[in-house]
């Protein structure tokens, strides 16, 4: 019997060699037609034939894998209510949508976790792109992005950022979400329900104002901007809050007679920490305080009702590992960024 081999399975298949090369490689079955791949794939499993993955990647000079650079944050305290809307959950769907895509998409993900932001740690992430260990990086999460960014490409490796919001960053391609009018659409919800004073929460360490989270200073500038267009924009509203204490206390003090009578919070972690808190003191949600969440968050909204503004984190990683794979095939940048829209969830909050 014939030794096994592309050579022979191709004579037996009355096909090319090249077709049953793509059959075989995850990253191009799906352009052979599905009867012959079928017919491929049957003999292939007769002959006992095994791809040398290996012999192909030295072949092609190409790895089929993607650095995935993420912070350190990821992968501590899953869980934890972090009012600086840095979640894990949220990271992890991103995580997700990536590794999915990547599946499909026949290539493998290495993550690659920033412990600090120092040269050396950034360096290190630099040397580790590229052959031999990956064909493109995407990068999600990273405050030093910009400077990881400019190294990675001046070594000609595809990279592309992955990020919940649109940051203003040069010659960078990002998919990301602009929330634009899923804020409008929740802001004029409340509009509509009577609401016209209405207030704006974020964290105390990374106000509305603060620079250092370009997140939530998106957040609250398109707050801001549609209040002013409906006219009941109030400086006096925008709140701070570092954690889940600072909310009691405060709550303990105004519950009486609230300033506002809806809220936007700047995550879900916290508008569920407000709902939890108000219950507490008797009050109801949301005839006594309409509440309305941001992120879409699972670990706060799947069993509260939660109205949010969702931002589609796993949609963002999904996108982002097609587009860096487009890269990576066609050898060009992508020009211009993604963007995927956020949408407003009414739930029973508001």
């Amino acid at each position: 019997m014939a030794e096994a081999s592309i050579k022979r399975i191709a004579e037996l298949a009355g096909v090319s060699s090249a077709t049953v090369s793509r059959c075989l490689d995850p990253r191009h079955s799906s352009s052979v037609l599905e009867k012959k791949r079928t017919k491929i794939l049957g003999i292939q499993k007769k002959l006992g034939y095994e791809t040398n993955v290996f012999a192909r990647k030295l072949r092609r000079k190409c790895t089929e894998t993607i650095t995935l650079v993420l912070p350190l944050s990821v992968f501590e305290n899953p869980a934890y209510p972090d009012f600086s809307g840095h979640n894990t959950k949220l990271f992890f769907e991103i995580i997700k949508g990536v590794t999915m895509e990547a599946q499909k998409c026949g290539y493998d993900i290495k993550m690659l976790p920033l412990f600090d932001d120092s040269p050396e740690t950034l360096k290190n992430a630099v040397a580790k792109a590229g052959f031999p260990y990956s064909d493109g990086v995407i990068l999600a999460g990273i405050h030093e992005l910009e400077k990881l960014h400019s190294a990675i490409k001046e070594k000609q490796i595809p990279v592309i950022v992955a990020g919940t919001h649109i940051a203003e960053m040069n010659n960078i391609t990002q998919v990301a979400s602009n929330p634009q009018s899923a804020i409008d659409e929740a802001l004029k919800h409340l509009y509509k329900k009577g609401h016209r004073k209405i207030a704006f929460a974020a964290p105390e360490k990374v106000n509305a104002v603060n620079e250092e989270n370009s997140s939530i200073v998106q957040r609250f500038t398109l707050f801001r901007n549609t209040l002013m267009n409906l006219n009941t924009y109030n400086e006096k509203l925008i709140l701070a809050f570092e954690d889940e204490i600072s909310v009691r206390k405060w709550l303990a003090e105004n519950y009486k007679k609230l300033p506002f009578t809806a809220l936007l919070c700047c995550n879900d972690a916290m508008a569920f920490r407000f709902i939890r808190e108000l219950e507490a003191l008797n009050l109801s949600v949301p005839k006594d305080l309409a509440i309305i969440g941001y992120d879409n968050n699972s670990v706060y909204t799947e069993e509260n009702g939660l109205s949010t503004v969702a931002i589609p984190h796993y949609e963002i990683g999904s996108e982002a590992l097609k587009a860096i794979v487009q890269m990576i095939e066609t050898k060009r940048d992508i020009n211009g960024n993604i963007i995927l829209p956020a949408k407003f969830i009414k739930g029973k909050t508001s």
